[in-house]
């Protein structure tokens, strides 16, 4: 089965992916330059057999021609690690300065195989996550991420037509890439490239929309590219002499560069990008918090016709998500930003998004609810658990009133959670936290539990 193959190969993926991290930061230290000015990129080449032919040719030029600018501005140090998906994932060239050595990665390469996108931006992780974040003047700066491909993707671990078909059927494949591209994205800009006869250049434009400070790049103007640091510190420069708040037009930053250096019009459209989105460039503190606040939005409510923050679910008459929810039941947590999703975490654990409703496209109920309680096993608590007021409560009437039984929707911690009241309000609550406890478990199958959640329910807001 895809499932099967899927989470196999991803955790076999995921071990290399230690183990090339490792050697990809050693190699950093001992072949590459972490002195003064220095930024590190990662380029993910595809060699699928849809590569074949143009798809390749044109592969190795941009690379090679990115690779050559890197080399003509000694004043930044520019680190590169090279990695390929196709029938195999792996890295080709870890990191060096030695753009002589590096260029002669790409000379022999060979297009064979499908093409698991996704398990190539899973792998180039391994270039991502052990390197140090850097600056250039006021700007922070992390890895960048090219992508070189014409974006005809296939699933991971598919390795039979009857299993790519199954994966594109549902069009379920596009989309994880996308996600993962968006979660990515968040942290490290993300360039992609599009070459062959046909790429697939709308799917290729949606899934880079998820990268804050990335794009799609023609393959043309991929030289320019190699720019990208030098064009970073002279937009640090301009910035450094402009007011942060100010709102500054194009006029204004073009005035302030031809100050600094004499750029060609290409530089200038770059710099002037790159101050527009000054707020990319920021760190690491500010990244996490924006990205908690983000995913706030995904444990609200939004609208009156999907089940309410708590409600017990089962697959409903739509599924089709294998054994995603361990054949159990789970528990609503969230109206997902996507119209016509809603956010379930099972019983075994896994929180993801399903249809309840119509999306725009279709109309689809992966889910329904249920009146079958959580049945604690090795946890002191979890999300789906009945809880009302503890020993340490101090919250006035924010549950509705003493005797209210509430759902927990989500852990923060081990002993911090939060919980939804059949009056609508939520919060969360201390249940263990230097030994305090707002709030107590209620048991499911206590006569006095069930009777007063039906009441509830009756006239729940």
């Amino acid at each position: 089965m895809l499932s099967e193959t899927r989470e196999t190969y991803k955790n076999h993926l995921f071990k290399r992916i230690k183990k090339e991290s490792i050697k990809n930061h050693q190699s950093l230290l001992e072949n590459g330059c972490l002195d003064g000015m220095f930024v590190t990129t990662v380029f993910l080449l595809d060699t699928s057999a849809s590569m074949t032919g143009t798809g390749l040719e044109q592969m190795k030029t941009a690379f090679k021609n990115i690779i050559h600018e890197f080399s003509q501005h000694s004043s930044i140090t520019e680190n590169v690690t090279v990695m390929t998906f196709g029938q195999d994932v792996k890295v080709i060239q870890y990191y060096s300065c030695d753009h002589a050595e590096v260029t002669k990665c790409v000379d022999y390469l060979e297009c064979q195989g499908n093409s698991p996108l996704e398990a190539g931006l899973l792998f180039s992780l391994s270039g991502i996550n052990t390197v140090p974040y850097t600056a250039l003047g006021s700007l922070n700066v992390r890895t960048r991420l090219v992508i070189i491909t014409d974006g005809k993707h296939t699933d991971i671990g598919a390795q039979h037509d009857e299993e790519i078909f199954e994966a594109l059927s549902f069009n379920k494949t596009g989309a994880e890439v996308i996600d993962l591209v968006k979660e990515m994205g968040k942290w490290n800009p993300i360039f992609c490239i599009p070459v062959g006869d046909d790429p697939d250049i709308c799917f290729l434009g949606t899934m880079i929309l998820g990268s804050e400070g990335g794009k799609l790049v023609p393959y043309y103007e991929a030289r320019q590219l190699g720019r990208y640091s030098v064009n970073i510190n002279t937009a640090s420069n301009v910035l450094q002499q402009l007011p942060l708040e100010d709102l500054l037009s194009p006029g204004d930053i073009k005035m302030e560069v031809s100050k600094i250096v004499d750029v060609s019009e290409q530089d200038l459209n770059d710099i002037c990008e790159i101050v527009g989105k000054r707020n990319v460039y920021k760190c690491g503190r500010d990244v996490k918090e924006e990205i908690e606040k983000e995913k706030e939005t995904e444990f609200q409510e939004k609208y009156l016709h999907m089940p309410k923050i708590g409600t017990r679910v089962r697959r409903g008459r739509d599924w089709k998500w294998k054994n995603q929810d361990g054949q159990g039941p789970g528990t609503v947590v969230g109206h997902s930003k996507r119209t016509g999703w809603i956010n379930v975490e099972w019983d075994n654990g896994i929180l993801l998004p399903y249809r309840f409703g119509n999306n725009g496209f279709i109309t689809a109920y992966d889910i329904e609810p249920c009146d079958e309680p959580r049945i604690l096993e090795s946890h002191p608590i979890a999300v789906g658990c009945l809880v009302r007021r503890g020993p340490d409560w101090k919250w006035n009437n924010q549950d509705g009133g003493a005797g209210n039984i509430g759902t927990v929707y989500r852990l923060k911690t081990e002993t911090e959670i939060y919980v939804r009241w059949p009056n609508g309000n939520k919060s969360n609550y201390r249940y263990g936290y230097k030994s305090c406890y707002d709030v107590e478990i209620c048991d499911p199958f206590d006569p006095a539990v069930i009777e007063s959640v039906k009441r509830q329910k009756k006239g729940v807001k």
